[in-house]
């Protein structure tokens, strides 16, 4: 299915190779290769851990109080399908689809206008239209080589995430929109990797050939006994009047280091997630001492928006929350719990 993005033509779909994925660092984006990328693959996947640790609730609206006995709790706090996925899965999938694709596509499994499951689709193999004399927004799913069904919101709850084009139908994927900074990012580890492949020798020029036959003859004879891994320290050696001209080249000299962190940076920026959280040495001194503080500025300005996301999303579908009587959101309670000593401390004070 990847191999047809273009002719399908959703564009929350990654450009294909020849569908203007090239980048200005000479590599094409994928999801397989921009995951790949540490900073990338913490940065998606740490509010993906915390949204999918969080408990569903639903609530009275009045008297707001658990709402254990209805329908809506079962599916969203306990048991959203009969495979028993569980909700962490579900949640963690809802929260990927966003993250990696700014799209979630959520099935649903209904029996007498009610829903008894749902299921996140592969965002991938989801196309979304307007239907040109209805105006329906429409879904096309793909289910096999020149196989697909077409749904309609009946069936296919849709989140959309983040685009740069108001009043679109579907958002935007971020490793699309930023492919140019994603792809320095790969250009840079392909470097390193290149580096140490060459046993972290500069790279030099032979000089004396005679002509191009003879320069080639060399160089292929050269790359078959001492380019690759476990090649890297055989001896060599050189005839005739050919000599070798090195040129120096380091990390340090290309600035490695500075260029790498530069690229976990901007997957924060891109991704608006702090970058204390991605474990990197020597920023984690960098926290704030009051513990409560961080977490609670962590909540406000980075998770926050995309628990709202979600909440808002499902209690504006019918099927959900729309005209229920009840309300759902997550627990974040948990998140701002305080250590045993600070909660201690607490409890002395107010006695």
């Amino acid at each position: 299915f990847d191999t047809r993005a273009q002719e399908w033509g959703s564009s929350h779909l990654i450009p294909q190779p020849g569908t203007a994925a090239m980048t200005s660092s000479g590599y094409v984006v994928t999801e397989e290769y921009a995951f790949g990328i540490p900073a990338v693959s913490n940065v998606i996947r740490s509010p993906c851990d915390i949204i999918a640790s969080l408990p569903f609730m639903t609530y009275e609206e009045d008297p707001r109080e658990k709402a254990k006995d209805h329908w809506l709790w079962h599916l969203l706090h306990e048991q959203p399908d009969e495979e028993g996925t569980g909700t962490y899965t579900f949640f963690w999938d809802l929260e990927l689809s966003l993250e990696g694709y700014s799209n979630a596509f959520i099935q649903k499994a209904k029996t007498r206008n009610r829903v008894e499951g749902v299921r996140v689709l592969n965002p991938k193999r989801v196309r979304v239209y307007r239907d040109k004399d209805t105006g329906e927004k429409k879904f096309d799913v793909y289910m096999g080589p020149g196989q697909h069904r077409t749904f309609t919101a009946e069936t296919i709850f849709h989140v959309r995430g983040s685009t740069m084009e108001p009043g679109a139908d579907v958002g935007t994927s971020l490793l699309q929109q930023h492919r140019d900074a994603i792809g320095a990012s790969l250009a840079l580890h392909s470097f390193e990797g290149d580096y140490f492949k060459n046993a972290a020798l500069s790279p030099f020029f032979f000089t004396g050939a005679k002509n191009q036959t003879e320069a080639t003859e060399i160089l292929t004879h050269h790359n078959a006994n001492h380019q690759g891994p476990g090649k890297q320290f055989k001896a060599g050696a050189v005839w005739g009047s050919i000599d070798v001209k090195s040129i120096p080249m380091s990390l340090e000299d290309a600035q490695y280091a500075d260029a790498m962190r530069l690229s976990v940076e901007d997957a924060c920026r891109i991704w608006r997630w702090p970058k204390e959280l991605l474990e990197l040495s020597g920023v984690t001194g960098s926290l704030p001492r009051d513990e409560n503080a961080w977490t609670a500025k962590v909540m406000k300005f980075y998770v926050m928006p995309r628990l709202k996301r979600i909440e808002r999303a499902f209690a504006s579908d019918k099927d959900f929350y729309l005209n229920a009587g009840v309300i759902g959101e997550f627990l974040t309670a948990a998140l701002g719990r305080a250590d045993f000593e600070t909660r201690m401390r607490g409890y002395k004070d107010a006695r």
